[in-house]
């Protein structure tokens, strides 16, 4: 895809856009026809626990939101809301909060749930990046953005190598 349309920017942006609504109703739809076997007791519970989480059609529509917001983000980067600093700093850390919230207390299952976790986390996230929002922490903020800048760089490679470290 990348080779195909790379000539253009914008013709690769639409491509990309384009793959990512075919991946979002190929989950939404993997999701419901899961679900259903399961309601109709034609997959057993475990198995629909398995291919829920597990499965990558099942939650690649949450891989799709994100190259959507990478997509849009430069755009998005130019608006007055982007660019403007008052309250960036609360409005980033509101946005991070309920993006952490919708984690923990929004059920993780159905046929949209994730869809919404992603869309929140999305949202979350072109939020904190946009320039506006862009501080130095200072004091105590400072002591919080240490570690977690540490545990950040480790996160995506104990997220690949975690199912492989279950018990047996």
């Amino acid at each position: 895809l990348v080779l195909a349309t790379s000539s253009r920017r914008d013709t690769l942006a639409a491509a990309f856009l384009g793959l990512s609504l075919v991946a979002i109703l190929v989950a939404v739809f993997y999701r419901h026809e899961i679900a259903e076997a399961a309601a109709n007791k034609t997959l057993e519970e475990k198995w629909y626990v398995f291919r829920l989480f597990h499965s990558t059609l099942a939650r690649m529509d949450q891989l799709a939101i994100g190259l959507v917001s990478a997509v849009v983000s430069k755009r998005f980067n130019l608006t007055g809301f982007a660019t403007s600093t008052p309250w960036a700093e609360t409005i980033t850390w509101a946005a991070v909060a309920a993006a952490v919230a919708m984690l923990v207390w929004y059920p993780h299952r159905g046929v949209l749930g994730f869809s919404y976790i992603g869309l929140v986390f999305a949202a979350a996230v072109l939020i904190a990046q946009r320039p506006s929002a862009r501080f130095e922490p200072k004091g105590w903020r400072r002591l919080l953005f240490k570690p977690l800048g540490s545990i950040g760089k480790l996160s995506f490679g104990l997220y690949l190598f975690h199912p492989l470290m279950r018990p047996a």
